[in-house]
């Protein structure tokens, strides 16, 4: 059966029933005032989103009213020429910031037309979109880029943003004072259009291809700290940079769109640095040079230096022994040094003087008189240690061989002198009934015999002092009693010298051996005795200087040159040129020095030259234990 066509009535009602439901169901604000901007309808959406209810429209609400106050002076220029429908065919597209019945501000962005009856303007109607979130989104982001755009105006470092095509987008002011150019004669131009030079770190020229930018952008990956040289735009000065480029890439998208690029001017930097490397390789030439052993070692004691005669000495290659353990692969077990060095490498520290065994790769020991230091980098944090070491094997093989035959020899001649002392006592016990001849030949072996006798103590007690074996026996001694048994052991020799001895001494009490220290005074007295003239004096002083007592013990011989001030402290050395009233074996100031130095003092010699006259001065301290030991009898 046939349908009947709807009539005209119902299709109209059934297309007002579709638009009151779209107009309801939209999305879209929609609005018509009359032409003074009241508002005659708007749409659920429109009433939704602002928040105004029927009874609010009905009491005549206009568009004025709804404009945001921040906003309003533009809104009102929008409306105004709206309402005035000079284009009465046309539709006219605004923008308004509206507020809604809770105060909040929404931004429409829509069209709006008059409706015209008998060729006059009688109403507008307008659709307008909510914007507002996406307005609010570019305004962060217009604020963002703001604030980007400031910071990287303020870098010290040069910024540039180039394209995906090469050209150049922004140069921030750092960037114009390093290049020395405005951004203007650049912004706009492609890298590889600009005619300048580049120069790679061995100072060959770079391909302009090369620009860690382009790199950058061609390889999809970040260049970090690549050096390059320029010459700067304004001057020509030659210029190194260290230039860091990344590509930018949108989310989504595999190929960036632009790259963005810092450089920094690193010329003195560069200068520095070289400096530095060739202070190293003249460093690590010297050490490569010299016949020691050189090493540096990292705080946890593995090697990072070792010199090519460390090597020689114990048989290692250069792979085997950097980055291994200086202690586990060369420091035998039990040497204390492996435990001090973790300890003091601690505190900042290292031993400055050391001497300890090393092992070859063979296993054979080596001992290495080592003196140290700490390493430090430019912030001044501990990063290691460096040593200096010389191998004393065989002075020490030799040391012990002297020590072992001073031993023997005096062991082995003291029992036969003892049996010529003896004998010789016995003969004189009967110089009564001998001649005269036969009594100076008596004495001169009775004074022989003596010297041996005391070169054979001397020897004795230089080697136990320098072995340790002879032990300090420290007490309180008064000066002036010890000055005085000195000048009793040598007056004998004063007055067979025609000379007079003056003594003075600080009433102070000294915490020392007394009778190794009478020992270097008497020896020092009878050592300017042998110089001194026939009806000289010869001085003996002792200050009390704070943390030390000063000794000095002065005669008025001849002098002794300034060449031999040092070496008369060694042993077996003379310089009196055979002009001396008494004859020794050069020990007497090197069992001086040597016992002196167990005490912890110095000893020197002074000397103006010839006819001047020496004195001999040293020092002994007085240590903390003194003051403890006076404060606990007090």
């Amino acid at each position: 059966m046939p349908r009947t066509p709807p009539s005209s009535a119902s299709s109209l009602e059934q297309g007002e029933r579709h638009l009151r439901d779209f107009l309801k169901h939209t999305r879209y604000l929609i609005q018509s005032t009359d032409m003074h901007g009241r508002l005659l309808f708007v749409n659920q959406t429109w009433r939704d989103v602002l928040g105004y209810r029927e009874e609010d429209i009905a009491r005549g609400l206009t568009m004025h009213t709804l404009l945001a106050p921040e906003a309003r002076n533009a809104g009102i220029r929008q409306l105004e020429s709206v309402f005035a429908c000079t284009d009465l065919a046309g539709t006219s597209v605004v923008e308004l910031s509206l507020m809604a019945r809770d105060g909040r501000r929404v931004t429409v962005n829509g069209e709006i037309d008059c409706r015209i009856v008998d060729g006059e303007p009688i109403a507008t109607r307008a659709i307008f979109r909510d914007v507002s979130v996406q307005r609010r989104a570019e305004a962060e982001a217009r604020q963002t880029e703001a604030q980007y755009h400031a910071v990287v105006n303020v870098l010290h470092e040069g910024i540039a943003i180039v394209d995906a095509q090469g050209v150049v987008e922004m140069l921030n002011p750092s960037g114009e004072r390093t290049l020395g150019l405005r951004s203007a004669e650049v912004v706009g131009r492609r890298l590889l259009d600009w005619p300048w030079r580049m120069f790679d770190e061995d100072g060959g020229e770079m391909p302009r291809e090369a620009h860690p930018a382009l790199v950058a952008l061609h390889t999809r990956r970040a260049q970090a700290e690549v050096v390059l040289g320029v010459r700067r735009a304004n001057d020509g000065a030659p210029i190194w940079l260290a230039v860091n480029a990344r590509p930018l890439v949108r989310p989504g998208d595999v190929a960036p769109y632009a790259v963005a690029a810092s450089f920094r001017d690193v010329t003195i930097e560069r200068a520095a640095a070289m400096a530095i490397r060739e202070q190293e390789a003249r460093f690590r030439g010297v050490l490569e040079a010299v016949r020691s052993i050189a090493i540096c070692l990292d705080t946890t004691g593995c090697v990072t230096f070792v010199n090519s005669f460390t090597l020689e000495l114990t048989g290692w290659r250069r792979a085997d022994v950097l980055g291994a353990s200086w202690f586990d692969r060369f420091v035998p077990a039990g040497e204390p040094i492996t435990a001090l060095f973790h300890e003091h490498i601690t505190r900042g520290e290292v031993p400055a003087h050391h001497e300890h065994d090393i092992l070859t790769r063979s296993g054979d020991r080596r001992r290495i008189n080592f003196d140290s230091t700490i390493l430090r980098d430019d912030a001044g944090s501990v990063v290691g240690s460096a040593s200096i070491g010389q191998d004393v094997t065989a002075q020490v093989r030799a040391a012990k061989l002297k020590s072992e035959l001073i031993a023997m020899a005096s062991h082995e001649l003291r029992t036969p002198l003892t049996a010529m002392r003896g004998a010789i006592d016995l003969i004189r016990d009967g110089s009564e009934v001998r001649s005269e001849r036969d009594r100076m030949l008596v004495g001169m072996a009775s004074r022989n015999a003596e010297r041996l006798d005391r070169l054979m103590s001397d020897l004795l007690d230089v080697e136990r002092i320098e072995t340790g074996a002879e032990l300090l026996r420290p007490d309180f001694v008064a000066l002036d009693d010890l000055f005085e048994r000195a000048a009793a052991r040598t007056l004998g020799r004063m007055e067979q010298g025609e000379l007079t001895l003056t003594m003075t001494a600080d009433p102070v009490e000294l915490w020392m051996d007394g009778g190794r220290i009478e020992q270097v005074v008497v020896n020092l007295i009878g050592n300017a005795a042998s110089f001194a003239p026939a009806g000289s004096t010869v001085t003996v002083t002792a200050r009390d200087e704070r943390n030390e007592v000063h000794f000095a013990v002065r005669d008025e011989g001849r002098g002794i040159p300034a060449d031999k001030l040092e070496s008369i402290f060694e042993p077996f050395v003379k310089v009196d040129g055979g002009e001396t009233k008494q004859r020794g074996a050069g020990l007497g100031l090197f069992l001086c020095r040597a016992i002196v130095r167990q005490h912890g003092g110095r000893i020197w010699a002074e000397s103006g030259g010839p006819t001047a006259g020496t004195t001999v001065r040293f020092t002994i301290p007085k240590p903390p234990v003194q003051e403890d030991v006076t404060g606990a009898e007090a």
